[in-house]
């Protein structure tokens, strides 16, 4: 990734207000009353600073009852997902990192009535290896979130360390919580580099907002997708017969690589394990025996019939940032040009109030793709142009780190 396209990529950051509040609409131009909202789940978790979402990564985690029930899962923002201790091991450590540093003023969690821990600790700091506490609370064993104001703290990490002196057999937290804005940019290294995640050898490339990739697992898992924002990734995953889609973050220093990998739909039904994942040396993949099955856009396509555009980077007007999104461009005018068929390009958007402020942002995208397309002279006589806002079939939405997932644009075959 050349040095201009990461610049370009931080000033697409700095466009968004990369901070923890979702982009403001535009005010309404008419006196009329405003549409019903959305019919949501209540998001209980869309201030913390602990979610995938702002690019929350882990860097270290002590022990879990499996990878599927991990650190990771205490970021994802649903109520429905849990981080369960080792059997036998109840108090255990975590450490999160943040990609910019925060001002900490409430700490706090979310448990499960049954399998409640009974008190947790918060220590922040600033280099990931002096620290300090910052508060240790004693918790109520009920299912309802729990917060305590504290002194705003300055934390670049934060470490989280449960206690149980019952000694239960395993205990379980829904989230762990950590409220305070941030207080300079936030920094973005590439997610591109060789990674052991866990435990396999992987290989990422990032080309301006696209991210494509390998895990040597047996089969191998191949990733094609991208960075909106530049703070957390979201790609489509292929393995043998299965696939789905997966959120990447990396902690701020580069050094750590954090995964949740979702089966066919992005929802806490179809949650899958944690991916972790520590620098390694290497410049190129090597794929297992056998290799595997072709994993390129096309196959991303036929496989889900969708190829989600996730290295499409747009401003805060709603305005394709053309530099950063140069390599998800040219691989969507492969695509279309490899099928004399129709095909749908369509827009999601969820992370408006209503319905139709959805669709006048996912309508924005669509023009400016079609600009962006026709400059480069593709004939949009057969592809049809949907901006389907929060239309969709599927789960309900109950995480704000769903609605910014399926917040995309899709291309399909056929209108």
């Amino acid at each position: 990734m050349s040095r201009s396209s990461v610049a370009t990529l931080l000033l697409c950051c700095a466009l968004l207000a990369c901070t923890k509040e979702a982009p403001v609409a535009p005010k309404a131009q008419t006196k009329a009353p405003p549409p019903p909202p959305l019919q949501t789940a209540p998001d209980t978790d869309v201030e913390n600073a602990l979610n995938l979402m702002y690019g929350t990564a882990v860097v270290w985690r002590g022990g879990e009852n499996d990878l599927e029930n991990s650190a990771v899962h205490a970021l994802d923002g649903f109520l429905d997902t849990t981080w369960t201790s080792a059997p036998g091991s109840p108090e255990e450590t975590i450490i999160y990192s943040f990609l910019a540093t925060r001002r900490i003023e409430r700490v706090g969690a979310t448990l499960v009535k049954n399998f409640a821990i009974d008190s947790v600790a918060f220590d922040t700091s600033m280099d990931g290896k002096t620290w300090h506490e910052l508060a240790k609370l004693k918790l109520e064993k009920n299912d309802q979130q729990q917060l305590v104001n504290v002194k705003p703290t300055d934390a670049r990490y934060l470490r989280v360390r449960t206690f149980d002196p019952s000694g239960k057999y395993y205990v379980r937290v829904r989230t762990f919580h950590a409220m305070g804005a941030e207080v300079e940019p936030p920094r973005t290294p590439s997610f591109a580099g060789c990674w052991k995640v866990n435990g396999a050898r992987a290989h990422l490339e990032q080309n301006g907002a696209r991210i494509t990739g390998v895990i040597e697992t047996e089969p191998p898992i191949h990733l094609d997708g991208g960075t909106a924002d530049n703070r957390f990734g979201m790609v489509m995953w292929m393995q043998g017969g299965t696939r789905g889609d997966a959120v990447l973050t990396r902690s701020g220093d580069g050094k750590h690589l954090t995964g949740l990998k979702f089966y066919e739909d992005v929802d806490s039904s179809n949650m899958g394990e944690g991916w972790f994942g520590e620098q390694c040396k290497g410049n190129s993949p090597r794929l297992p025996a056998g290799g595997g099955p072709a994993a390129g856009p096309a196959a991303f396509l036929e496989r889900a019939k969708r190829y989600s555009l996730y290295g499409l980077a747009f401003d805060r007007s709603d305005r394709l940032i053309e530099e950063v999104s140069a390599p998800e461009l040219d691989t969507l005018v492969s695509l279309l040009a490899s099928s004399s068929g129709r095909m749908s390009v369509v827009a999601h958007e969820l992370r408006y109030d209503t319905p139709e402020q959805n669709k006048q942002h996912a309508a924005a995208r669509l023009q400016a793709l079609r600009a962006a397309l026709q400059a480069r002279g593709v004939n949009l006589g057969r592809i049809d142009f949907i901006a389907a806002g929060s239309e969709r079939n599927g789960s309900s939405l109950s995480s704000a780190l769903q609605r910014s997932a399926l917040s995309r644009v899709d291309l399909l075959f056929g209108s």
